[in-house]
């Protein structure tokens, strides 16, 4: 889900048509805030029954709301993977550094040869 798809849905939820200018002036004043965290937060003005298409102050609002209340952190995509390397050391201690690779490799290519 991108920040469009969210203005977008609340756009359809509101029956509040944007124009591309007001669609622009959302996500660009929006695009600080990853669009998990601000699918949370339109969601959140929904279900409190927020009356009408919400401002971007509105949202920025709930949304820095809902970071503090629950200690939010951007999800890392990465995470969501089982097993999935997260960082070059990550990678360095599943499966060796470069250098441990060349020192194989050498090793191997030096017994093949004797």
């Amino acid at each position: 889900m991108q920040n469009l798809d969210v203005v977008q849905y609340l756009s359809d939820y509101y029956t509040k048509e944007l124009s591309d200018s007001a669609l622009e002036t959302y996500l660009g004043t929006l695009d600080d805030i990853p669009a998990d965290l601000l699918d949370l937060a339109a969601k959140e003005l929904i279900k409190t029954g927020h009356p009408f298409m919400p401002r971007v102050s509105e949202l920025r609002k709930v949304a820095g709301e809902i970071k503090r209340a629950s200690g939010y952190e951007q999800v890392d995509p990465l995470k969501l993977i089982p097993g999935a390397a997260q960082t070059e050391a990550d990678l360095d201690e599943r499966y060796g550094t470069r250098e441990e690779h060349r020192d194989a490799v050498k090793a191997m290519e030096d017994n093949h040869d004797h």
